[in-house]
């Protein structure tokens, strides 16, 4: 089975007028077998085309261009094949080796091609790195990483730009990727380019850890009709696929058409349900030789419900290290009190227009609509709901013989573990509360039953409106000019509604908070004082109502020169980034400051990078990059209270990025090798959360500012094809990611917006980065045979990870009394480090030709399983509570709250494409 990642782009430089024809000839041999493959549609994008015969030969005749992209169509799917070679006329690649079998990675069916050099090299240069499928260490640690929540080089999503068809679609509130916008369209997606830090994209100026682009034409999609059913255990347990693509027609259309359902009654953690579909439509039309159109529309809504990270005492209790918190009976039924749904559909209109041989256009624009939404417990008057709050756990009473005695009673009783549905009914549904005055309207008085207990859904509605253009000129046979500009407009709503009044007559607006701390205040509790003492009955907007309005305009340009011996790449940006919040409600603690637009934060955000890459030989090269970028700060984290009111952290400045890297790579056909050095350094970093401080005893805005991080360490990955047909691999990051400064902390009352705390130092230099293994190995096998059955078995070890800490226990406050580097001092400073772990995965993959529904259809089946030794101990993730005990110093009155990596985990496919 061709795979079908490798985005390869053959480059053939001809000297004479830009009008010559070449022809370009190869032989295709299977790279197991040796024999020739007959029948392999060889294509480009002008068009031209033609066929291999049964000897494998095959001649395309094209235009001298030195931007040419040859692909191979094969039993239904593409890939594409890159070299860099000067043509003095006709170009014989020989023979090119064809690797026909699957990847191991089990939903990516990722393809490699590999060339046998000419015999006459001569008067070639030296080919360059492929741009995308030549990252040996992601293409090897990418999914066999991913189940330790492997994070490379430590940074977040927010520092790579995603890009589909050419539009941008990183998310400007919070700078993440929402992956749920696309989720379950694998057979759609896999037409994607990616480049790494300093490394140069067609499509825009790029992240400091990457950035990739996603081609969603039609006519990039492989000819086929697909339909596939998954079972497996992790968060659903079906998956039903079905795609059908015509290819690019003579009459200059192509139509791609997919769908997906995913779903599960019950996930692999108790109490979780999944019911996730997908869609995706994408017509071109190629006019003419210049110019082609694309449009795009797809959607994935979803629903799901949530799982809980907790403190241990509770898997302790429960004797499973997933309990989750979130759900509980109801009239026998499971229910969630933790949910997540949302569809916000994009639709996208591409126009190509290839102007001449020197000059290529590319236009997009797209819209983005929809919500994601949250839903939770609230509740007014009344106890807190959640089962493993603290003061319902055994640890919370002082007396041992008590606690023991809670414990057993808890062990015994697995429902008072969970969320108490029935009980919080029962409360709601004999409530008696009378409302004077009720929706701002004097004498009127409204009394029922009150729901103290309700279901909230915290919503996020997005209006989002992108446009980006792309202009490529080829300078020379050598060098090429890319410019580019985009501009995106992102309004988000985020607003309450009420759910679910379970049970009870009717809500009502108020702060629940505001009245212990302004006894007496009617207005400090009204959530909007536009509209007092409103009453709320299920889908009313309540709480909090504001937009936040982010406007950013950018531009870049980007110039590469490749010699036959050197291969030198610059480019540079300019980005405009605005936001402000729109308030629509006034609160009744912040009446001047939360209604209306603030005003607007403006960043001017220069960045640049370059690269310099020798090449030894044909296949050795030495690449030295490097980048300095800076970057707003996000709008989630920039305002103190975005719910509340339009006040901003102080000291908001711009977050300082560099990168400096160097890597060696060998690509032969035997033998494959990467290594790499890396720097990343951020400065001026900022981070806003808001939790109940203890010792202040108010719900209180945290604000975090002047936070420095280095990551460095080697990346290193190797293939030896010991045979054709079995292969040894190996990929290793050794990593440090680390606290470089000592950041400024600011503790500010929610309900009044008073500093209670300020310029308080935290003492988090040389703490580390949590939330990622810092070094993780990666040994494995795989064997392909002959007649198209392949199996791979992966061996991982994942280290140096991290607890996720509370800065305030690394402030003089916490250790205030405490006896200098005593054990206590030492253990509210010290940092948990989470025990390493091992993993086995194993796959196995086969394919049949068959004669049914129609002839030379595939089967295929595909079995993996990801932690075969299911290894259920191995923390993936955790975090300090943000409250601590300061009059007793005692860190286990609020302790760590952990979540742990999944055990064993498989997946079953079949599939069929004819």
């Amino acid at each position: 089975m061709l795979k079908n990642h490798l985005l390869c782009l053959l480059f053939l430089c001809a000297i004479g007028k830009a009008s010559t024809q070449v022809n370009v000839s190869g032989l295709l041999l299977d790279d197991i077998t040796q024999l020739p493959l007959a029948g392999v549609k060889i294509y480009t994008a002008l068009p031209a085309e033609t066929m291999s015969d049964a000897s494998g030969r095959f001649t395309i005749q094209h235009e001298a261009n030195p931007d040419i992209t040859l692909r191979l169509a094969f039993n239904g799917e593409t890939t594409e094949y890159q070299t860099t070679i000067v043509v003095v006329s006709d170009v014989d690649l020989g023979n090119i080796m064809v690797d026909l079998r699957p990847s191991q990675a089990h939903e990516r069916e990722l393809p490699t091609i590999s060339l046998e050099e000419s015999d006459d090299q001569s008067d070639a240069n030296i080919s360059g790195l492929l741009q995308s499928g030549d990252d040996l260490f992601g293409n090897m640690t990418e999914y066999t990483f991913s189940p330790a929540r492997f994070r490379r080089r430590g940074l977040e999503a927010q520092y790579s730009d995603a890009y589909l068809n050419y539009l941008p679609v990183n998310d400007l509130e919070t700078g993440g990727i929402f992956w749920n916008s696309w989720g379950g369209l694998n057979d759609v997606m896999r037409q994607d380019d990616e480049v790494l830090g300093a490394e140069m994209a067609e499509w825009g100026f790029g992240g400091i850890s990457s950035t990739f682009n996603t081609d969603m034409r039609a006519s990039s999609q492989w000819k086929q009709s697909k339909i596939s059913y998954a079972l497996t255990n992790r968060n659903y347990r079906n998956r039903i696929m079905a795609t059908w693509s015509t290819g690019l027609l003579p009459s200059g259309w192509a139509i791609s058409l997919s769908g997906s359902r995913r779903w599960a009654q019950e996930g692999f953690v108790e109490g979780t349900y999944y019911d996730a579909w997908s869609y995706f439509a994408s017509i071109d039309k190629r006019f003419n030789e210049h110019h082609s159109l694309n449009l795009v529309v797809l959607g994935a809504p979803y629903q799901r419900g949530g799982s809980s990270t907790s403190v241990q005492e509770t898997y302790d209790i429960s004797a499973d290290n997933y309990y989750n918190s979130f759900w509980g009976y109801q009239q026998g039924e499971k229910r969630s009190a933790r949910t997540y749904s949302g569809h916000q559909p994009i639709m996208m209109l591409r126009h190509d227009f290839h102007i001449n041989d020197k000059f290529n256009l590319t236009t997009a624009v797209g819209y983005q609509t929809g919500k994601s939404t949250i839903g939770a417990l609230d509740w007014l008057y009344a106890n807190d709901p959640r089962p493993d709050y603290y003061r319902r756990l055994p640890s919370y009473v002082d007396d041992p013989a008590l606690a023991a005695q809670m414990t057993s009673v808890l062990m015994e009783n697995d429902e008072l573990m969970q969320v108490q549905w029935n009980k919080l009914y029962e409360v709601n549904l004999n409530s008696d509360y009378t409302i004077e005055d009720a929706n701002g309207i004097e004498g009127n008085t409204v009394n029922g039953a009150l729901s103290k207990y309700i279901m909230e859904d915290r919503i996020g509605d997005l209006r989002k409106a992108t446009g980006n253009i792309v202009l490529q000129y080829q300078v020379s046979n050598q060098s090429q000019l890319s410019v580019g500009a985009n501009i995106i407009i992102q309004d988000t709503r985020n607003y309450k509604e009420v759910g679910d009044l379970l049970g009870g007559e009717f809500y009502v607006d108020w702060d629940k908070f505001a009245e212990q701390d302004f006894p007496g205040n009617d207005d400090a509790l009204q959530n909007d004082l536009r509209n007092p003492n409103r009453i709320l009955h299920e889908d009313d907007v309540f709480g909090y109502d504001y937009y936040a309005r982010i406007r950013q305009q950018s531009a870049w340009a980007s110039y590469s020169l490749n010699t036959s011996k050197w291969e030198f790449a610059f480019s540079g940006a300019i980005k405009n980034h605005v936001y402000w919040r729109d308030g629509q409600t006034q609160n009744g603690k912040f009446p001047d400051n939360s209604y209306g637009a603030s005003e607007k934060n403006s960043f001017l955000l220069p960045s640049g990078k370059g690269l310099i890459r020798y090449k030894v030989d044909g296949r050795n090269y030495i690449t030295l990059s490097g980048a300095l970028s800076e970057m707003a700060p996000t709008f989630r984290n920039a305002y103190v209270s975005p719910r509340t009111r339009d006040n901003v952290v102080d000291g908001l400045e711009k977050e300082i990025l560099n990168l400096a890297e160097i890597r060696y790579d060998l690509n032969s056909p035997y033998l494959k090798i990467s290594l790499s050095g890396y720097y990343v350094s951020s400065k001026n970093g900022i981070e806003s959360t808001s939790f109940y401080h203890d010792d202040l005893r108010t719900f209180v805005n945290f604000s975090l500012t002047e936070i420095n991080k280095e990551s460095t360490g080697i990346e290193a990955a190797i293939e030896y094809k010991l045979t054709p047909s079995l292969t040894l691999q190996g990929a290793a990051t050794i990593g440090q990611y680390i606290y470089t400064s000592r950041p400024n902390a600011t503790v500010t009352q929610d309900n009044d917006g008073s500093v209670l705390l300020e310029d308080i130092t935290v003492y988090a230099q040389n703490l580390y980065v949590a939330g990622t293994p810092q070094s993780a190995y990666t040994g494995g096998v795989s064997y392909h045979a002959k007649k198209f059955w392949s199996l791979f078995l992966n061996v991982n070890l994942f280290q140096e990870s991290w607890i996720d800490f509370n800065p305030l226990r690394r402030t003089i406050q916490a250790v205030d009394n405490v006896e200098y580097q005593s054990d206590l001092w030492n253990e509210i400073l010290s940092q948990e480090k989470i025990d390493p772990a091992w993993t086995v995965d194993i796959s196995f993959v086969k394919t049949w030709k068959v004669n049914w529904p129609k002839s030379e259809t595939i089967f295929g089946l595909n079995i993996g399983i990801t932690n075969l030794l299911n290894n259920q101990d191995y923390i993936d993730g955790g975090y300090e509570q943000y409250r601590f005990d300061y009059a007793n110093k005692d860190v286990s009155t609020f302790p760590t709250k952990y979540s742990y990596m999944q055990g064993l985990n498989y997946f079953l496919q079949a599939s069929m494409k004819f």
